[in-house]
């Protein structure tokens, strides 16, 4: 004699609260697509990772001394990243 499944699934959440970056995900003109902008800042002041996505979609962490394609990265703030190249500087600052 054959059981019933007895698995029971849970009904979606609707009631849950979008979180920022999914409310900033459906905005447009939040984040430049076809340039170098950065998504992100993890870390203590002094061990910073900086989140940078290239105009292929591509995320790639970054530290203070790596290249970029805009430049060497020379600081990374809270919310801010400062490539310097040919003697410019370049801030990139994240989405509001």
């Amino acid at each position: 004699m054959a059981t019933a499944d007895a698995r029971v699934i849970a009904p979606a959440q609707t009631d849950v609260p979008p979180t920022p970056a999914a409310e900033h995900a459906t905005l447009p003109a939040r984040l430049p697509l076809d340039t170098l902008a950065l998504i992100g800042v993890a870390g203590a002041p002094d061990t910073r990772i900086a989140f940078l996505r290239d105009r292929n979609g591509q995320i790639r962490p970054v530290r203070i001394g790596d290249d970029t394609p805009k430049g060497r990265v020379e600081a990374i703030g809270a919310d801010e990243v400062i490539l310097a190249r040919a003697g410019k500087s370049l801030r990139l600052s994240m989405p509001e």
